[in-house]
């Protein structure tokens, strides 16, 4: 594995803890405080091809909307 294909490994691999967070944040299961917290101790010290990782995969259809009359989480008309 040569050093750039490493360093998109752990890339995606940080990222993960960031989906984590994206999730907790979006079902509501981490509140306002603990987020800005959270972010407040970690967005300094993040690398920016994580960042960029984490915020790319957003766009892979888990956090996109349905079209209407579509359920949000299976996709069957309700």
């Amino acid at each position: 594995m040569d050093h750039s294909t490493a360093e998109r490994s752990e890339s995606i691999q940080a990222s993960e803890v960031l989906i984590k967070i994206f999730d907790k944040q979006i079902r509501r299961d981490m509140d306002y405080v603990r987020a800005r917290e959270y972010w407040g101790k970690r967005i300094q010290d993040l690398p920016i091809g994580t960042l960029v990782e984490a915020l790319a995969r957003l766009s892979e259809g888990r956090y996109q909307m349905t079209p209407s009359g579509r359920c949000h989480c299976c996709s069957h008309r309700h």
